[in-house]
Formats: C-alpha cells, structure tokens, sequence
C-alpha cells in the first residue's frame, strides 16, 4: 500500500498557476523610472528594496512585500476618474505528439502445467502490456548482477515524448506483470500462475497477497472485490528512472509527476499503463539522481490522467484538453477534470466551453470555493456580469474560504467593480488593496500551488491598480502609476526566476502596461513595453509544439499591439500606428481562429478597425481611407450593449460619433448622421441611467448640431445646439467644483469599458 506521504498526489489543490521559462530579466521601472521604496497607497505603492538601476525584488522576512505596509480602504483613490477623451473641435472624431519489441524474458516465479498467458496478438497495447512483466524482471535481474558495478553516472533523461493521439483508448491497457493485470485478474488467477503466496493479510475490503521472489524484494498483490486492485513491487536494487522508462517501453508515453505541497518530486505516474514509479534519492551520486524504489501496477484512473494536464496546465493545450477529456469518459463526475477543462478553456477564448466546465465542477462540488470563482470568471466572459459579481461575492461570503481563494476573489471583484460606473468603480482599487494585503501573506508559502497563485495575485493586483489610477487625474500620475506597473514587473521577474511563474507572465505585464500607457494623453513611446511583449511571445510560442497554445500566444501579442496602435494614435505617430497595427492584425486573426465569440473580444477587434480609420482621419485627413476601416468596425461596434453599471457602451458611443466624421466628409451624409446618433443614443442611455455625467453629450450634440444644419433641418439643429450648450454648461459647472480638490483633480469618467453581444471574433 501506498504511504500516506506517497498518496499526497492524490489531493486535489485549490488553486494553481503553472508557468514556463527561466530567464530573470527586470523591467526596471515604467518607462526608464527607477524604483523607489514608498508606503502603501493608491497613489504609491511598495517597491522592493533595490541594489541599484536593475531594482531586482527581494524578499523580506515572511513577505514578499516590505513589512511595514499599511494597506487600507482609506489610502485609496477616489472613484472618479479624467475623461478619456479624444480631441475635440466642432464635427470632428473624438479622439481618443516504433514500437520496439523486447526480448521474452525467463520467468522467476513457480511454473505450473496450468500457468498460462492471457493475450490478444491483435491488439499492440495488449502485447505491449503483457511485456511489461517480462521487462521488469530482466531489468531487476540485470541491475542486481551489476550491483557492486554500478556506476555513478546514469544514461541521460529520456527524450519528451511526442504528443499522444487523440484518441488515447487506443494506446491505453493497462500493464501485465507476469500474466497478472490489475482490474482484470482475480485471486484464484493470481495463485494458479504464481502459486501460493508466502503471506496472506486481510484488509476491510479484500486481502493482500505477500511474495518473496528473486530478483525483487518483495510483491504485494492487493485485492478487493474478488479482482485484484494494485501490485506494488518492491525492487531489491534501486534502478535508475531514465532507464527504467526505456527497459519497460514506456519512452512513447509522458509521466505525470507526483509532487509533495513543497514541490518535490515523489514519482512519476504513466497514465496509459497505470504504473507508476516511488522515487528514492540516490545517495551515492552527487547530483542525487532520481532511482527507484518501488514500482505499483494500477488499473487506468482518471486522476493520473487529469493529473498529467495539471503539471503543464498552460499548454500544450490540445494534449491537455485530451488528458482531460479522457479523464471524464473514465470518471465523468470528475469535478476536478471540469475545473481543469475551463481554465483551458478561458485562456484559449472559448468563454461558453469554460463556463459549462466550471459550471459542471462547481455542481459536482458546491463546497469549493476555487470552482466558483473560475465560474465567476467564464461568466464575465460571456459579459454576465451581474451573475459573475453574484459568484464572486458568495466566494467572498463564505466562511471556510482558504485565503488564497479570497485574494484571487477579492483581485476579481477589483476587475470587475472597474468596468462599471462611478459609484461601482470607486470600490475597484480598494478591492485590488485588499487583495494585495491578502496574497502577501501565503506569498512565501511552502505549499507551491498556493504561492504562486499568491504571486499571481500581487502581480495582477499592481497592475490593476496601476491602470485604473492611468484613468484618474493626480499629481505626478504619471510617476506614480510608473511605479505600480514597475512593482508588478518586479514581482513578475521574481517569480520567473524562482519557478513560480514562467514567461507568460512577463508577456502579461508588458500586455497591461502598453494597456495602462494608452490611457494617457499625450503618453509615451511604447517601443520598450513592445520588444518586450514580442521577445517574450518568440521565446512562448518556441517552447511548446501546440496550435491553440500558439495561438493563444498570439491572441496576447495582438492585444499589445493593438495598446500600442492606441498609444501612437494619441501621441499623432501615424506612421508607427500604421506599422503596429498590422503587426496586431496578423497576429489577432491567427489567434482568434480557435476563439468565440463573446462582446470583449468581438469588441477588441473592431476598436482596433476604428483606431486605424481615426489615424487616417485625424491625422492625415485621409477619410475615404478610414472608411475603409469603419466599415469594418461599425457592425462590431454596433450590437446590442447591456446597459448596467459593470457594462457601459460610452466608448462605442464615441466611436461611432468619431466614425461618423468621416462619412459626413466624403459626402455619405446619411451614414454620418446615422452614426453619430447611433452613438449619441449609447451616451444619452448611460446618462440617463445615470451612470456618466451629461457633459459627455457636448461633442455628440453638437456634432448632430452641424449635420441637421447642412442638411438643411434648421429645427434639429437648433434643439441640438441647446442641447449642446446645456451638456457645456454641465461640464463648466462639474470643473469650477473640481479646482479647489488640493490632492487630485476630479472630473466625470468617460473611460468606461463596454461590453456587447453577438458578433464574431474573427478579424475581417
């Protein structure tokens, strides 16, 4: 039987964050700022302690933070945030994966004129399994003549194997040991081909039958329910993993590796034969290579199976979703499996795919807490927002939530509480606060899972706290969101460097930074955060032979040039806009071909058309250009937008006015109109829901004040231009209250993201 410490592979962990790569490379600070060591606020955060330009992060104590942090609700920032705005004139756009046959070896165990082999000839996985008894006794034979021998150097890791078909039935049977197959053979089977065993245990359920044979120390055949359940053998001579895989045939098959909570490896598990390998240090080798000790024989289980997927969660995504797959036609109420299934899911864009997996987990088992949450994420996704803010906040409302699922739940609402209006988004950085402070805590823990969802927390955390302030007025803004953005790559090097997180995390703070820079106006060159972004992205899509991980690799590239297109637009670079749009073009249309549709890609998509026809049309004046791309942006923008307080349309309202310029301007009036009342009527509903302040209407109004007027409406043009005085006046009266604020400048929000539905992700 298994030791209770062998079995901890079987528990399953909570939450986990897997990652890739080694190299420890930091971004110092945003944009050539270096970092310097602050108190906790909204408005400046902790930073490591720094030996010099590089600021490396260290730790302190049991902290990955400085100690004396003070990260309180009341250090936030206010709720309201500076307009995002686009220039603004009369009728212009807003800106803004061959077998080898092994020799028969000689059995060592007693003969018998009714011994016998069960086999199909037909079947290669049969033949395959029925040689692995056979394969093991000639390796143990072997290593114990050379035992006194044995040299100190073992052959080299075996080569990765290739990725496993799609349908694995095929290559799946479980291993024979000298006629005997777990979940197959029976007790009386056990005795007819190995004779009487030396020793007989009974069990609650079944019995252990005890063999003493050359050349191994000992078998145990463990019985329940008439049919024999597991054959664990003890080896007389440890044997040396590498190659123990290539005596047994199990080179075309990837192990799962069995680890303690510290991270050790215990075994290696081969789903496909049900054996799995009990390390023992070596102790006569300096590297302390891996041997082994014991060797069990189990029927095929769906956790080995589920558990391989789990050890390289963030790709190969398509052997994942096989393993997983696989894992469930075994064991179908596997809630594990679901859980596994849509995170894959989400990070490859198929937002209803991971809502039903995580949907299917959390029924299987209501009590965990990390399966709601990552349902809460499938259904902002889908832009459910209110059922998502629901799930999470019941996360937060639980009483026996482990603390890292309340800091990855408090690091959700934050995202959440930024997409709604004033009201809802002045709650965003204080959550994002408190889930610092919380991940802080279990950010040096010795279980792995939890310490690097910790890190990922901090991470994310930084980030968003970085871009909603990049939405606020301050003094020294831009100083200060340097240095949140500056902590989170920090944190993230940290990580990479100590195997916690791999180069998918550097690649997502560069993401969010070219997404934080965009939000200023005028902002700064984003060719540092880009090289960035694209290295890392050359070195991810390298590392594994995946289609959906390379894709979604790409997808992220795309997303950071498309930050980076925003970014030149509002610094009047056309030229660069025009190169990195291209660059976000090619890789947003191989990265979408796997992706769904759902309002926050389709919307991605179709912001990154409109900000390509804007550089035409603002910059060079160029409007039968930019039609070109507001034609394809209009039907991605135009779908019907949720007006709540956690989606609001204003963004799409201000390209439609912006859109609707230029069709005016080579004289297809009636689409100008068109547009721009389309995007007046997606401002006016936030208004009215009181969600914006009025004053967003002046450049709508007023634009639908100058196309009523040259198309000869006299009566609609004048209503509009009193409207638009009114929305100016609003604006006059909000500034003369915002001046005397001696900390920060505030005035109404016309950041806001939005979410629709319908549509395609597709680039067109």
């Amino acid at each position: 039987m298994r030791t209770k410490k062998q079995m901890r592979w079987l528990v399953r962990p909570q939450a986990t964050y897997w990652g890739f790569g080694d190299r420890f490379v930091v971004m110092v600070a945003f944009c050539g700022l270096v970092l310097l060591a602050i108190p906790v606020s909204a408005e400046e955060p902790v930073t490591p302690k720094v030996k010099d330009s590089t600021a490396r992060f260290q730790e302190d104590g049991a902290s990955v933070l400085v100690k004396n942090r003070q990260a309180t609700e009341s250090d936030s920032v206010a709720s309201e945030s500076i307009a995002d705005s686009e220039e603004q004139e009369p009728l212009e756009p807003i800106s803004q994966d061959s077998d080898h046959e092994p020799e028969l070896a000689v059995s060592v165990l007693p003969l018998d004129e009714n011994r016998r082999i069960i086999a199909d000839g037909t079947d290669p996985a049969d033949k395959e399994a029925e040689e692995f008894g056979a394969a093991l006794t000639r390796a143990a034979s072997l290593a114990n003549s050379r035992r006194k021998d044995r040299v100190a150097q073992h052959s080299k890791t075996v080569n990765k194997s290739p990725a496993l078909p799609t349908k694995l039935m095929i290559h799946t049977k479980v291993a024979k040991f000298n006629g005997v197959q777990p979940g197959t053979s029976s007790p009386e089977e056990v005795r007819t081909l190995w004779g009487e065993p030396g020793e007989e245990r009974d069990l609650e359920d079944g019995e252990i039958l005890v063999y003493e044979t050359a050349p191994f120390q000992r078998i145990d055949v463990v019985v329940t329910d008439d049919t024999v359940k597991m054959i664990k053998v003890e080896l007389d001579e440890l044997l040396p993993v590498e190659n123990l895989v290539k005596q047994l045939r199990l080179e075309k098959f990837e192990p799962a590796n069995i680890l303690d909570d510290a991270g050790e490896m215990l075994g290696q598990i081969f789903p496909e034969r049900g054996v799995l390998f009990m390390f023992e240090e070596a102790q006569d080798t300096e590297d302390s290579k891996r041997l082994v000790s014991h060797i069990v024989i189990e029927a095929v289980d769906s956790a080995a199976f589920a558990l391989r997927a789990e050890n390289h969660l963030h790709g190969p995504y398509e052997k994942n979703i096989c393993d997983l797959q696989f894992a469930l036609s075994i064991d179908p109420q596997m809630a594990q499996a679901h859980w596994l299934l849509a995170d894959i899911y989400l990070a490859t864009g198929q937002a209803d795919l991971a809502e039903f997996s995580a949907a299917e987990a959390f029924k299987l088992d209501p009590s965990n807490d990390a399966y709601r949450l990552r349902w809460a994420r499938a259904l902002e996704q889908l832009a459910r927002y209110d059922d998502a803010v629901r799930e999470t906040r019941a996360v937060l409302d639980s009483s026996n939530t482990p603390t890292i699922i309340q800091a990855q739940a408090l690091q959700q609402m934050g995202r959440l509480a930024s997409l709604g209006g004033l009201d809802i988004r002045s709650r965003a950085i204080p959550f994002q606060t408190k889930a610092i402070e919380m991940a802080d805590s279990v950010a040096t823990s010795k279980h792995i899972a939890d310490r690097r969802a910790a890190k990922q927390v901090l991470v994310d955390a930084h980030l968003a706290i970085g871009r909603e302030i990049a939405g606020q007025e301050y003094r020294n803004k831009f100083k200060t969101v340097s240095k949140w953005i500056g902590r989170a790559s920090g944190l993230a090097e940290d990580a990479i460097k100590k195997g916690d997180a791999g180069l998918e995390l550097r690649l997502h703070v560069a993401e969010e930074a070219l997404a934080t820079l965009a939000e200023f106006k005028p902002s700064v060159d984003p060719e540092l955060w880009i090289e960035e972004a694209q290295t890392a992205a050359d070195s991810l899509v390298q590392e594994v032979d995946d289609l959906l991980w390379q894709q979604h690799i790409q997808w992220r590239l795309g997303v950071a040039y498309f930050q980076a297109v925003r970014i030149e637009h509002a610094r009047r670079r056309s030229t660069n806009a025009l190169r990195y749009s291209q660059k976000a073009i090619d890789n947003l249309t191989e990265g979408a071909k796997n992706r769904q549709s759902v309002p926050h890609f389709e919307h991605l998509v179709g912001r990154l058309y409109f900000h390509i026809g804007a550089v035409y049309a603002v910059h060079q004046k160029n409007h039968e250009k930019a039609i070109r791309w507001y034609d394809k942006a209009v039907p991605m923008l135009t779908t019907n937008v949720p007006v709540t307080k956690l989606a609001l349309p204003h963004r799409h309202g201000e390209a439609l006015v912006s859109m609707g310029v230029s069709y005016w301007k080579i004289g297809a009036r009636s689409k100008g109109l068109e547009l721009t009342q389309g995007g007046a009527d997606l401002v006016e509903a936030e208004v009215s829901s009181g969600l914006i302040d009025k004053e967003a209407l002046a450049v709508p109004y007023g634009n639908l004040a100058t196309m009523h007027k040259g198309m000869g409406n006299k009566d609609q043009s004048a209503h509009y231009a009193d409207l638009t005085r009114d929305a100016k006046s609003r604006k006059s009266d909000a500034s003369v209250g915002i001046a005397g604020n001696s900390d920060r400048t505030l005035r109404i929000s016309r950041r806001q993201q939005s979410r629709t539905s319908g549509g395609s992700a597709k680039v067109r």
